[in-house]
């Protein structure tokens, strides 16, 4: 079956054109007049004659029409149908198209940054060096925040090598807005084409993008030479990146992202039918950005009142919020965040050091606390107005599944070995900031489903599976 529309081939069995969307069937109507030999007229009872068409005393016909009806099939079928045939080509396309965002961004990103270091050094070694510290490729890595392994030689004054994973949290912020927007966008065609959400179409889409850069750290190789002041030599460094992580962490960033702006956009035009069967799911990733936003904007205060960064230099403010709020996140949902350097192990939970913030820093800890309560009340009123017991567990799973993903993503790892790196001795050194994965897992899933529970439980409607 051939679009009209389009000329696009389709499945026999197609009810809308996998490239365009547009209906392959059509309502069809055939009327049919028959003449029954009938004597006198229905209308007046006037006695008829066998060749008469209409009567002749009343005019009105003497033909009955039989209407035979060919039903457009998708009056047969809900309104929102999800498609019965796969076509990979639009979400691969929307892939490429959002690495190539990112890659736009990341190069007039990197040429800020280098502008930057050029004159830093000036103003350092007093002339001229023109130096690329980072290159579009670091950049569009360092967003996805993917493991960067430094080796750095200085003739004979250092050969070290530096192991960073994790980068600042803000950089998060340009894949997760490019892929929202494609989300949305995804959303808005679907919701005009009559389409419901495809799992698979956002998972090849998510797929396409983390694979064209596990490729490209794959291949990628860089140098970087910057002069040593008053010396003959140059400090070089060899830039790579991991591919293990390139794969994970971009593809979890972009699969999120795509999910929570298709979800936005179908509950804030209310239209939950664009959702099918996954309305749970996106249920959960709503919770995760409104939990978000609640700990942004307290955290945003702590740092302004408590710690005192002054507003007068928002982009450094800004900065500390984002780096701060995924830390934040793991506290109010009872996981802990370790902090190793120099030998020294700081660690910090809900339920046991928060006094060190109050007693450091002011902050109340009953404001803590009621933070910690928002994700509670939320998933207690979910709970209450869920109509299908059996699936009360889904929304909690994706939230706790979605916090700790963005866990493992922004936890931070320094390390560093070799001999003397600028006249400082440095043998195996680590510096570590972040969160244990499994046990934030437990915990956010047991305290989210627990609230979701006992909200049902306590619902005057109760509950029935359908």
């Amino acid at each position: 079956m051939y679009c009209e529309s389009c000329g696009q081939k389709n499945n026999k069995y197609a009810i809308y054109c996998s490239n365009d969307g547009t209906l392959l069937h059509q309502t069809k109507v055939n009327i049919k007049l028959s003449k029954d030999n009938i004597q006198y007229c229905n209308s007046c009872g006037n006695k008829l004659l066998r060749p008469d068409l209409y009567c002749n005393n009343c005019g009105v016909s003497l033909y009955k029409p039989n209407k035979s009806i060919t039903k457009n099939i998708a009056d047969i079928v809900p309104k929102y149908k999800a498609a019965t045939y796969f076509d990979a080509k639009s979400p691969i396309i929307r892939g490429f198209i959002g690495f190539g965002i990112l890659f736009i961004l990341s190069l007039l990103l990197s040429s800020v940054v280098n502008l930057a270091a050029q004159y830093g050094l000036y103003s350092t070694i007093g002339y001229n060096v023109n130096v690329k510290i980072v290159s579009v490729f670091d950049l569009l890595f360092l967003t996805n925040f993917i493991n960067l392994k430094l080796a750095i030689s200085a003739g004979t004054f250092a050969s070290s090598v530096a192991k960073i994973a994790g980068s600042l949290s803000i950089l998060i912020l340009i894949p997760f807005i490019t892929f929202f927007v494609i989300g949305i966008l995804q959303a808005k065609k679907d919701n005009k084409k009559n389409r419901q959400f495809d799992l698979k179409s956002s998972l090849v889409t998510a797929l396409t993008y983390c694979l064209t850069l596990t490729v490209l750290s794959l291949i990628y190789r860089a140098k970087v030479e910057v002069p040593i002041p008053y010396a003959s030599q140059m400090v070089v460094a060899t830039k790579s990146f991991s591919i293990i992580a390139a794969f994970f962490k971009s593809g979890l960033i972009s699969f999120i992202s795509l999910l929570s702006g298709y979800g936005t956009y179908s509950r804030l035009v209310n239209k939950e039918e664009l959702l099918g069967g996954y309305s749970d799911i996106f249920t959960g990733l709503n919770i995760f950005l409104v939990t978000f936003l609640s700990v942004f904007i307290i955290t945003g205060i702590f740092l302004k009142v408590g710690v005192g960064l002054s507003a007068d230099s928002l982009i450094i403010l800004f900065i500390a919020i984002f780096q701060a709020v995924f830390y934040a996140l793991s506290i109010i949902n009872f996981g802990r965040l370790t902090v190793n350097y120099d030998m020294e192990n700081y660690k910090l939970s809900l339920l046991r050091e928060i006094r060190y913030i109050n007693d450091h820093y002011g902050l109340s800890t009953i404001l803590i606390y009621l933070v910690a309560l928002v994700p509670i009340a939320i998933f207690f009123v979910y709970g209450k107005k869920s109509k299908k017991k059996s699936k009360l567990y889904i929304a909690p799973v994706t939230y706790s599944l979605t916090i700790t993903a963005f866990a493992y993503i922004t936890n931070i790892k320094v390390s560093l070995s070799g001999s003397a790196l600028f006249f400082t001795n440095l043998v195996n050194e680590q510096v570590k900031v972040g969160v244990s994965l499994i046990p934030l897992l437990i915990t956010s899933l047991l305290i989210s489903i627990g609230a979701t529970y006992i909200g049902n439980l306590m619902s005057e409607r109760g509950v029935s599976d359908e």
